[in-house]
């Protein structure tokens, strides 16, 4: 009888270092519904802030016989898509890699990239693969086999720990507006121009007759981080890393093609 108490003590509290135990899980499951009970009887819809107000209220599995932190928001997120999409979903039931088989970086280095990629973002840049192994040499090493980690690695950190403000809502490689995207200079002097140009009154007609499109071309080889940028969003397809909501801001419509 013991042993069998012991061994549905382990299912019920075993996991991997770092994530969530099946009794953790179905705590999560029930907290959701208890939420969702409490926002029909103040006639609300919806789940926004539903993660920040569960994950202080759970743990994930600490080292050894210690508990570890609390989930974040996004990781929660993942797990109630997982049960929303998957009709078979049980606690404990586990996806991708075997049982047991540990993440080749840990937390902290995935914090480290995910903190890069995010400030690359939001300078600029286009989040890839290999910016996330030049800015983070060290973090992205896997320890068993000393050599960089591969892109399915640094993607997941993009989806899970990356995003435009809300940890809510993490990153995905979402289609750009067919807009094409502006810099900060360019939409200041746009808006001079314009300015200037309706004080001047004219007509559709001279419009017609004295502007005339360029489309200068470029150099094949960036030269400056902010031009590889600009090439690596170029050449996707007209998709880029953004959390939901973040398609509008002016650095995430799709860029000239030129680059």
């Amino acid at each position: 009888m013991e042993d069998g108490q012991s061994k549905l003590q382990q299912l019920w509290h075993g996991a991997r270092t770092g994530t969530m135990t099946p009794w953790t899980e179905a705590k999560a499951w029930a907290l959701r519904e208890v939420w969702r009970d409490e926002r029909k009887k103040g006639n609300k819809t919806g789940d926004y802030g539903l993660c920040t107000y569960v994950a202080p209220k759970l743990t994930v599995k600490g080292e050894g016989k210690k508990v570890g932190g609390n989930p974040s928001p996004s990781a929660l997120r993942q797990l109630y898509e997982k049960m929303d999409q998957d009709k078979d979903w049980f606690p404990g039931k586990r996806y991708g890699d075997p049982p047991g088989r540990p993440s080749a970086l840990s937390e902290t280095n995935k914090a480290v990239v995910a903190r890069s990629l995010m400030a690359f973002s939001r300078d600029g840049g286009e989040p890839t693969y290999p910016m996330a192994i030049a800015f983070c040499p060290q973090a992205t090493i896997n320890p068993e086999t000393g050599k960089p980690v591969g892109k399915r690695s640094i993607y997941d950190i993009m989806e899970s720990k990356c995003h435009d403000g809300d940890p809510e809502e993490p990153w995905r490689n979402r289609p750009t507006l067919s807009k094409t995207m502006l810099t900060p200079e360019e939409m200041e002097r746009r808006l001079a121009w314009g300015r200037y140009m309706q004080t001047l009154r004219h007509g559709a007609a001279w419009y017609f007759w004295h502007i005339v499109g360029a489309d200068i071309c470029n150099n094949i080889l960036p030269r400056s981080f902010k031009k590889a940028a600009l090439q690596a969003q170029a050449r996707k397809s007209g998709r880029k890393w953004m959390s939901e909501g973040s398609q509008k801001k002016a650095t995430n419509l799709r860029d000239r093609r030129s680059h």
